[in-house]
């Protein structure tokens, strides 16, 4: 009777890092720990497939390995395409912005008919010169002149800026009131402050067609809220919210008022429009009504 030898089947096993190749390499692509997981997983598929070649058989998990060094390298090559699309994009050149329109030429004032002289007017005594400046007025959009006034035509609109020694301001604008009236003008005062970006986009947009249109024929007076806040606080005239635009009374109080929340961006085809109805009274759509200004006897919260 011959012995007859029992054989085992032979048994083969999954690899272990194979598994984890792939789980890291999916991983990476919800969040959790990308590149890091990526780097992790393409060592893991790189070590599993070399046991799995040196088990001569008895493990498996090449396919799962495989998988997984291409989900790791996958999420490698994302995060090299995002880095450099970063860097291309920081260090783009930004659009040119728009050469700025060319300062307005200031004339000297007119002398009104029938209206005594007044700073700036010929026969009445020269404005003090500014300082470090000289006698030449300041071109900033958001500046009033130093000790007088300048007027300066602007295409159809003459802009007159009232310094901080003009005073009282009241009687000024009384004065600027008459001289409108003789002048078949609409008067209207626009109320600014130092560095003030919007006061500087409508300033800008003043020569524009636009704008020219929509203020034709309008004495545009301008006054630093800073140089006479008491006075205008006096005349009810909003100083809260800057550039401001009020249509006057013969008492200088304000009949109508709008400020720069009436539009967006501070360009000509936004303030124009605005601006051209207001100045006409038939501003009526808007996105803070006029409800008059304050009284002498209420007081603010």
């Amino acid at each position: 009777m011959s012995d007859v030898s029992q054989v085992s089947p032979s048994t083969t096993q999954s690899n272990g890092l194979a598994t984890t190749s792939l789980v890291l390499g999916l991983l990476g692509f919800v969040g959790c720990f990308p590149v890091i997981s990526g780097v992790i997983a393409i060592f893991c598929g790189l070590s599993a497939r070399n046991e799995i070649s040196r088990a001569e058989g008895k493990q498996t998990g090449a396919g799962v390995a495989l998988a997984g060094i291409i989900a790791g390298s996958t999420q490698l090559l994302i995060a090299a395409t995002l880095l450099i699309l970063g860097i291309v994009g920081a260090n783009a050149p930004s659009m040119a912005a728009p050469p700025p329109p060319p300062p307005p030429v200031a004339v000297a004032p007119p002398v009104v008919p029938g209206l005594p002289p007044g700073p700036g007017d010929a026969g009445a005594p020269t404005p003090a010169p500014l300082p470090g400046l000289g006698t030449t007025p300041p071109t900033a959009a958001d500046r009033s002149v130093d000790e007088g006034i300048l007027e300066t035509k602007i295409g159809d609109v003459l802009l007159v800026d009232l310094g901080p020694g003009v005073v009282p301001l009241n009687a000024e604008l009384e004065r600027q009131r008459k001289a409108a009236t003789i002048a078949k003008q609409k008067l209207v005062l626009w109320t600014v402050v130092p560095d003030c970006k919007p006061c500087q986009g409508v300033a800008a947009a003043l020569p524009d067609p636009k704008l020219q249109r929509a203020l034709s024929g309008t004495r545009l007076v301008r006054v630093n809220v800073r140089d006479h806040l008491l006075e205008l606080t006096r005349l009810r005239i909003p100083t809260d919210k800057i550039p401001g635009f009020a249509l006057l009374s013969p008492e200088n109080h304000p009949l109508d008022y709008v400020n720069g929340g009436e539009w967006d961006a501070d360009i000509a085809d936004n303030i124009a429009p605005v601006l051209e109805k207001f100045v006409r009274g038939e501003y009526e759509k808007r996105r803070e009504p006029w409800r008059g200004g304050r009284r002498d006897d209420e007081t603010p919260i």
